[in-house]
């Protein structure tokens, strides 16, 4: 039999998305959030709402006092007081119902964090790991540390995973700079052509290279394969 708790159903959620690809804690809290309001949305969306009707005991009290449903006049005081009293039982009823059904739809979101332990647990969320995949992932992709850096922190990776990554991997960001113009531009680096120049130095800051390495590579030769 399906488990259809929240638990489940959040546990559910996050080991589909990392059949899909690895993901940060900080990234996976995130999605877990997101589902935990969808659920919590579509539970009150299910949850019948509670007809109001009128205490039959109340009821006759207004019956024997004479009061009209459409217009209630009160011509002596106990009777007004009656009234008061009247209503104001039924308003504390109605809130307490309406307490009763908050305390009922319990916050899905608390169930977030201890999923991210069990997952934890068994090495399906861990921030070191990821970290070298990503950064060895953007280098394939011709990335810049800077870029890298700052993905990384949008994922909320913290700066001390990723120096001892780097230190693990040691690359040569100039080299990688220089290849990567090579690739995109030719062999040559334009020499006196500004406007070129101008726009290869743009394309390689937006890859995420500092000026050092984008200079580097402006200035790098290839030897032709010709």
């Amino acid at each position: 039999m399906t488990d259809n708790s929240p638990v489940a159903k959040l546990r559910r959620a996050a080991l589909n998305l990392l059949a899909r690809r690895d993901y940060s804690r900080h990234e996976m809290e995130n999605k877990l959030l997101r589902k935990a309001s969808l659920l919590q949305a579509s539970a009150a969306e299910k949850k019948p709402r509670k007809s109001i009707s009128k205490n039959p005991a109340k009821q006759r009290q207004y019956d024997e006092l004479g009061f009209d449903d459409d217009n209630l006049e009160v011509d002596l005081g106990i009777q007004a007081d009656t009234c008061v009293g009247i209503e104001t039982d039924e308003k504390l009823r109605e809130d307490q119902g309406s307490q009763a059904e908050a305390d009922e739809c319990v916050d899905i979101s608390v169930h977030v964090e201890p999923v991210l332990n069990w997952l934890t647990e068994l090495n399906f969320l861990d921030d070191a790991r990821f970290v070298d995949a990503y950064i060895r992932y953007g280098i394939g992709r011709g990335h810049g540390l800077i870029r890298i850096r700052q993905d990384l922190q949008r994922k909320g990776i913290e700066q001390t995973l990723l120096v001892d990554a780097l230190e693990s991997l040691e690359t040569d960001w100039f080299e990688l700079a220089a290849d990567l113009r090579q690739r995109r531009f030719g062999v040559s680096p334009p020499k006196s052509e500004q406007k070129e120049r101008a726009r290869q130095m743009r394309f390689l800051q937006y890859r995420g290279f500092s000026l050092d390495q984008c200079f580097y590579a402006l200035s790098r030769e290839f030897e032709s394969d010709q």
